[in-house]
């Protein structure tokens, strides 16, 4: 399952045969599909020292999309910010309606970046894991982003934590 998820991420990435990924007009609930995202990182990642803050908007609306990219590009971003504590911290993903659109942001208290991984994030194959990561993640998430209508923004201080805000 990981490996078909890295080819339809590569595929996705460099846009070959873009008509097949066609979005499909399902309506998603972003804040349970974040909560579910949670649930599954944290049986996968066992307790590491991780608080986990979840909060939303009362009348946060369903978005149109794909459920399983948009649950893919909340993996990644959870599990980034998990795996930028570890020595434990807090994780916080917040929904709100903002300007008439849903903004997902998701915060952790971890390491930060430095300026040049701020700027190279996005970069596919860029990774700062070693040999842990394929440098596949954050690209890909950005394109679903994108294929969404969406965009993504990041705030960052190193020893402080990081924001990545979705809309």
């Amino acid at each position: 399952r990981r490996m078909e998820r890295l080819v339809e991420d590569l595929m996705r990435l460099s846009r070959i045969e873009a008509d097949k990924f066609r979005l499909p007009s399902t309506r998603v609930d972003l804040a349970g599909l974040a909560r579910e995202v949670c649930d599954a990182l944290a049986l996968q990642h066992g307790d590491r020292g991780h608080d986990v803050v979840l909060t939303a908007a009362d009348d946060l609306p369903d978005v149109t999309g794909d459920r399983v990219q948009l649950s893919q590009l909340l993996h990644n971003l959870v599990g980034n910010a998990i795996d930028a504590m570890p020595n434990g911290g807090t994780l916080t993903i917040s929904s709100r309606m903002v300007g008439g659109e849903v903004e997902i942001a998701i915060t952790d208290s971890g390491t930060g970046m430095t300026d040049e991984v701020k700027r190279r994030c996005f970069e596919p194959f860029f990774t700062t894991k070693g040999s842990r990561g394929t440098g596949i993640g954050l690209a890909a998430t950005k394109a679903t982003i994108e294929r969404h209508g969406g965009n993504i923004a990041l705030e960052t201080a190193l020893g402080i934590g990081t924001t990545f805000t979705v809309r």
